[in-house]
């Protein structure tokens, strides 16, 4: 019977690790009981930053008497650390653990991850009264991956459709277009112009310290505003990516099931 493992790029955040357990049990409530089809055990894991690493995982599962598990990568996109980093750490792992892994694709930027997006910045304009008349800016990383950059840039068009006022984006790091400190103001004029509030939405699975940075980049004032431009912030997706990684499961899971 194989596990699942989630693994996260890490981070040096005190919120993150909270966060993404909180995600990890979510995901595993989704599941069935490994006697129904469900994993032996659903446990998190990192790239860096955290503990356990792949490797420790899979000595962990090991001495338990596993021998596979799906890996589940918390990756929004196929940049470097999906595409370099990852598959080096796993190969590793098995050489390490005899432990065999299969890496399902990751988050992806596709509907199911819309449908999480969404519901957050449904939530941050709701709680704040906002939810017909607020402008959006999705607030992602970045990457020295053009492809990577250019998906994220794709899923903020695909929620300009779908939410009653705009959808921009923008990225913290890395050699994609706008940045945030740019386009941050621009976006508070436009939406200001236009009667709305603005709402960051971060296309991040949990806390994390480039998040922190960029909220420190709105004026202490626009967070209080009373009228158009004020500035709400959506949390990170957290537990509301917990359908996307279940579908992971049960795509690559039940071809490892039998392991």
């Amino acid at each position: 019977m194989s596990a699942l493992l989630l693994c996260a790029h890490g981070s040096r955040h005190p919120g993150a690790a909270p966060a993404l357990a909180g995600l990890t049990r979510a995901v595993a409530a989704r599941l069935p009981a490994p006697a129904a089809g469900g994993p032996a055990a659903v446990r998190l894991t990192w790239l860096e930053f955290g503990a356990p690493d792949l490797a420790g995982a899979c000595a962990g599962l090991a001495a338990a008497g596993r021998r596979a598990a799906v890996v589940a990568p918390l990756l929004f996109t196929g940049a470097f650390h999906r595409r370099v980093d990852l598959p080096a750490q796993a190969a590793a792992a098995e050489a390490a653990t005899g432990v065999r892994l299969g890496i399902a694709p990751g988050l992806g930027l596709g509907e199911p991850v819309a449908r999480a997006m969404l519901g957050s910045i449904r939530a941050a304009a709701g709680a704040a009264g906002a939810a017909g008349g607020a402008d959006v800016l999705v607030v992602a990383v970045g990457s020295s991956d053009a492809a990577a950059n250019a998906a994220v840039a794709g899923f903020a068009r695909r929620l300009d459709g779908r939410w009653p006022g705009r959808v921009r984006h923008a990225f913290c790091v890395g050699a994609g277009a706008p940045r945030f400190t740019a386009e941050l103001p621009a976006a508070r004029a436009r939406a200001a112009q236009d009667g709305r509030a603005l709402v960051l939405a971060p296309l991040f699975t949990a806390p994390g310290l480039l998040w922190d940075a960029a909220r420190r980049r709105v004026p202490a004032g626009a967070w209080t505003a009373a009228g158009p431009g004020r500035v709400l912030a959506a949390e990170p997706l957290g537990a509301r990516l917990a359908p996307v990684v279940a579908d992971r499961w049960t795509a690559a899971g039940s071809a490892a099931g039998a392991a």
